[in-house]
């Protein structure tokens, strides 16, 4: 199976999304699972090199122009460092939503200073939030600024 045979995507119009029907993988399996010249990668990701014939750059990642995960449509993938993609996430009024909008200011200030001293798992927990929204927090993407 190649990328480009569409018998693990649903292939549609070509400014539609086209929706990974394969394995998935990621943290709650909202990525498709793909492997491209031996290597497991999500199915995005495999797309991107299949269709621009290069490797993705270091520092690099590859975006979803349409936010949908499963989405492998070449049309729909762009290029961009991890802080252009939250930033891209965040100005669509997606990404950590929820936990921005459970926090105080004063939370975020106090889980700022807990930092050094615990986890971002621990921290996450003791705010009911995410470590990866903690992660957030602590790089100033995520902040008391929504």
């Amino acid at each position: 199976m190649t990328l480009r045979d569409p018998t693990k995507y649903e292939r549609g119009a070509p400014d539609a999304c086209w929706l990974w029907t394969g394995a998935r993988c990621g943290l709650h399996g909202e990525y498709g699972q793909s492997s491209y010249q031996g290597r497991a990668l999500p199915a995005h990701r495999a797309m991107w090199i299949a269709t621009h014939a290069e490797p993705i750059p270091d520092g690099y990642e590859v975006c979803h122009s349409c936010d949908n995960p499963l989405c492998v449509n070449p049309a729909h993938l762009w290029l961009g460092t991890h802080q252009e993609n939250m930033l891209d996430c965040s100005a669509k009024g997606r990404g950590y939503r929820v936990e921005r909008r459970k926090l105080t200011d004063a939370q975020i200030a106090q889980i700022r200073s807990l930092a050094g001293a615990l986890s971002q798992r621990a921290i996450a927990a003791m705010f009911g939030v995410t470590q990866p929204a903690v992660n957030q927090i602590l790089r100033g993407i995520t902040n008391a600024n929504r």
